[in-house]
């Protein structure tokens, strides 16, 4: 191991060194709390969010039509393809729950949320822990 000697001192000092186990648990504590800040920031209150989006509102009424058994449109307003993805699990939702605003809105909180999840699992064997860690958080604070 590399060590640098400071003149004043005269006692060698390692490069690197380990963090000690409590600045660990509060980096864990730490993002941890942030997690938990950006869950319950991202679902408090789904189906009272002022507004609705076009975009929510298009893919709740093609659900509605898939699962009458209706034609549907393939593509978005916009043009795009439709996404199956996030269609499919809506037309099960609709299948059991009522229609409403926060059903609308599950789908792209559980997905956002499973996103952060395999960006962390996926990441930390490419690059370390900490910084896979690190870019979770900053993940998690934005917005869907």
């Amino acid at each position: 191991m590399k060590t640098l000697a400071f003149p004043i001192q005269g006692s060698p000092i390692p490069l690197r060194q380990s963090r000690s186990l409590p600045f660990r648990v509060l980096s864990i504590n730490v993002v941890g709390a942030w997690w938990i800040v950006a869950v319950l920031l991202r679902s408090l209150d789904l189906g009272n969010i002022p507004g609705i989006n076009g975009d929510e509102a298009w893919s709740g009424v093609q659900a509605l039509r898939m699962l009458r058994g209706d034609p549907i449109d393939w593509r978005t307003p916009t043009g795009n393809p439709i996404n199956f993805f996030f269609i499919l699990p809506l037309v099960g939702l609709h299948a059991v729950l009522p229609a409403s605003f926060w059903l609308l809105r599950i789908v792209p909180l559980v997905s956002g949320l499973l996103a952060l999840a395999a960006n962390y699992f996926l990441c930390r064997r490419a690059v370390r822990r900490a910084y896979s860690s690190g870019v979770d958080v900053n993940l998690g604070a934005c917005a869907d």
